[in-house]
């Protein structure tokens, strides 16, 4: 299994509870609703970009980049880029997990798992 692989299933486990665990406009947010870093122990939720250097633990890592890259291209078309996509007003939390699942998928794919 790749390191990839292993970080993208963590990232779907992040918001596995639900979408309680996601939010938009911001990296996360504590449960007060407020802005935190992505690896602040006060962080309950997060965005995208946020899970990936929560689960990447930062964003100054090949991991971090890697994720970013496969989000990148499992990001429908059209798109400029996932961060943007997941922060349009109206996104949905179930198209983020689909996101994460094609972007699975894709790893899946290509490590032949």
């Amino acid at each position: 299994m790749s390191q990839l692989l292993n970080d993208l299933r963590a990232l779907d486990a992040l918001f596995a509870p639900g979408a309680s665990r996601w939010t938009q406009g911001r990296f996360a947010r504590d449960e007060r609703g407020e802005p935190v870093s992505a690896l602040s122990e006060k962080a309950v939720c997060w965005c995208l970009d946020g899970g990936a250097r929560k689960v990447a633990n930062g964003a100054l890592s090949d991991r971090y980049s890697r994720l970013c890259d496969a989000l990148t291209v499992a990001t429908p078309r059209g798109a400029s880029d996932y961060v943007l996509w997941q922060d349009q007003p109206g996104r949905k939390f179930h198209q983020v997990k689909a996101l994460i699942a094609r972007a699975i998928a894709d790893e899946e794919g290509r490590v032949g798992q």
